[in-house]
């Protein structure tokens, strides 16, 4: 919805539209290994059958009617669709990802086909499975310690009693008004992040100094989140554990606060952190706060490639009188 205003039609058909999950976690490790790796994506993945040999039936088209194939096919349609309503008029100031795109102008001049489409797809990709995961994670966390759940509850409960929360909650009153659900979400975030990747940097001409250590010029260096966040230097004595009760404390919280890589750091840092913060933020306390669960299957968190998901977790859900 953000980005083309009208969904895909997950929650209205109430199935995994056009296999577009499972698609697209069969392909990504794949991308991920191929991407990482200079030589075997600039020779060995080019070689003649390779990306048949890959991904089965080769690289995604436009043309396909399932997972990616799907997806690039059905943004070619969006995009081309919008173009029409413009034309004839028929726009009504759409407010949407996709007429960022439609308005912004490079050397003035609009944006081509082709980066229209590039854009859509990034945003596609970039940012859906990844924010799920985040949600799927904190949830879990939640569901399956009751303890947890009651007293973030109990906080909505209390600031909604206060007539600070509107309905649906705005984005600023949940941060504004409600610690114990921002050190949940920072807590399943440290412990499950999303994107597992590598995010590698390249040294300078000059090298350069990390902890002590020369690095020699053009190295290629990288950490991951799953390493740095579980760090005992940093979140002892329990830096397995989920306990949000951490981020109450702001001084100790200003501690652990630059070891957070969910998001990556410095100028290549996510774009789209700040929608994904908004997404959680609304729909988990909307879900707590309109809903009550009970567990049927924890599931388990995945790694696959360069992300992560919850594999197999199911909960019954109950409207909340």
């Amino acid at each position: 919805m953000l980005l083309f205003t009208h969904p895909f039609g997950f929650l209205e058909n109430r199935e995994n539209q056009a296999r577009i999950l499972e698609k697209w976690r069969e392909e990504i490790p794949v991308s991920a290994f191929a991407s990482r790796f200079k030589f075997f994506h600039v020779y060995i993945a080019n070689l003649p059958g390779m990306n048949a040999l890959l991904f089965r039936k080769g690289l995604p088209r436009r043309t396909g009617k399932d997972g990616s194939e799907w997806v690039m096919a059905e943004s070619a349609r969006r995009i081309k669709q919008r173009e029409y309503e413009i034309e004839q008029g028929r726009n009504m100031e759409k407010s949407d990802f996709l007429q960022l795109c439609m308005d912004a102008r490079l050397g003035g001049k609009p944006l081509t086909q082709a980066q229209k489409h590039a854009h859509a797809i990034m945003f596609l990709t970039a940012g859906s499975d990844t924010t799920g995961s985040g949600l799927g994670s904190t949830l879990r966390f939640l569901i399956t310690q009751p303890d947890k759940l009651q007293r973030l509850r109990g906080e909505i409960e209390t600031a909604e009693q206060a007539g600070l929360l509107s309905k649906p909650i705005k984005y600023e009153e949940a941060r504004q008004h409600l610690p114990y659900l921002a050190a949940c979400i920072k807590e399943s975030l440290r412990l499950n992040p999303p994107g597992v990747g590598f995010f590698a940097r390249v040294t300078g001409k000059d090298g350069t100094i990390i902890n002590g250590q020369y690095i020699p010029p053009h190295t290629e260096i990288t950490t991951a989140a799953l390493v740095i966040h579980r760090d005992p230097g940093v979140f002892s004595p329990d830096p397995d554990l989920f306990r949000p009760e951490r981020w109450l404390d702001k001084d100790k919280a200003a501690e652990m606060d630059p070891a957070i890589f969910t998001f990556g750091m410095g100028p290549r840092s996510c774009l789209g952190k700040d929608i994904a913060h908004m997404e959680l933020y609304k729909v988990i306390a909307e879900l707590i706060r309109r809903f009550d669960f009970k567990l049927e299957n924890a599931g388990e968190f995945v790694i696959a490639g360069g992300i992560a998901y919850n594999k197999g977790f199911t909960v019954k859900v109950t409207l909340r009188k």
